[in-house]
């Protein structure tokens, strides 16, 4: 089992764009900009800021899927418990470009 510190290094070389979710560096796709989590647990990315409607996020949100040991995506997505509330889960992605380098 990889650490957060190794599976960080890892996502930082082969991801551009990623998220930290509960210590754990996620890779992202390219247009990712934000990322939110609903009332359920479930963990979404979008490329637009999304906005509360009907009690949940708009509906232009992508799910976070999880990747298998061979590097496909599997069909779960990303879910974890709510530590707040799920309307302050937003936050924006990391982009590569952004920070120093490290070795």
């Amino acid at each position: 089992m990889e650490t957060n510190l190794s599976a960080g290094k890892k996502v930082h070389n082969l991801a551009n764009v990623y998220t930290i979710i509960e210590g754990i560096p996620i890779a992202l796709p390219q247009d990712a900009k934000y990322v939110c989590q609903d009332k359920r647990g479930c963990w979404f990315y979008c490329a637009r800021r999304p906005r509360v409607k009907d009690g949940d996020w708009t509906p232009n949100k992508h799910p976070i899927q999880l990747q298998t040991e061979t590097g496909r995506l599997s069909t779960q997505v990303l879910i974890t418990d709510p530590k707040e509330s799920w309307k302050s889960s937003l936050q924006t992605t990391i982009k590569k470009a952004h920070l120093p380098i490290q070795h």
